[in-house]
């Protein structure tokens, strides 16, 4: 066999092409993983895009929905004496007769009572309905009706309402 022999830079030259092919494939194989990641990328970006958009929307409906309800909010009682004052001119108002209250409890920013009253049918409704469009908010929270004459109902219900919570309450 015959000795080859190779000179340096003969050398050197395959040397610097093996190692710019090597350079060559290994920047191919990056920039196929660089698009695969930034194509998962793109997939999140639109997921998280629409997630937010949705939340935005939530959100708007939140603030309308709370803009809405802040005119509905319900004026409370100072105390039980306001309470008491209040349905008893409600039931002045539409000739409620016989009127009986009775106090349940007054605990907690919360006065309640157990009434019974009679009246007719029609003075029942309008009593109802005064209780519901009051400055201040009344709650039924039991009511039973029953026919007390030909033409009077007899109407036996629990109320409540919120009391102004003042420092020494919380």
């Amino acid at each position: 066999m015959k000795n080859l022999k190779i000179s340096s830079p003969l050398l050197g030259l395959i040397l610097v092409v093996v190692f710019l092919g090597g350079l060559q494939a290994f920047m191919a194989y990056r920039v196929k993983q660089t698009a695969a990641e930034l194509a998962e990328m793109k997939v999140q970006k639109a997921a998280l895009d629409y997630v937010n958009e949705q939340r935005a929307m939530k959100v708007e409906a939140l603030k309308k929905a709370e803009v809405e309800l802040s005119d509905l909010m319900v004026k409370r009682f100072k105390d039980g004496v306001d309470f008491y004052a209040s349905l008893n001119a409600i039931m002045s108002k539409n000739k409620m007769e016989k009127p009986l209250v009775v106090p349940i409890s007054m605990d907690q920013g919360v006065v309640a009572a157990k009434v019974d009253v009679t009246g007719s049918y029609n003075s029942l409704l309008l009593f109802l309905g005064d209780m519901r469009q009051g400055p201040k908010g009344l709650r039924v929270d039991s009511l039973s009706v029953s026919a007390a004459s030909k033409d009077q109902v007899k109407v036996s219900m629990s109320v409540s309402g919120l009391l102004e919570v003042t420092s020494g309450d919380r």
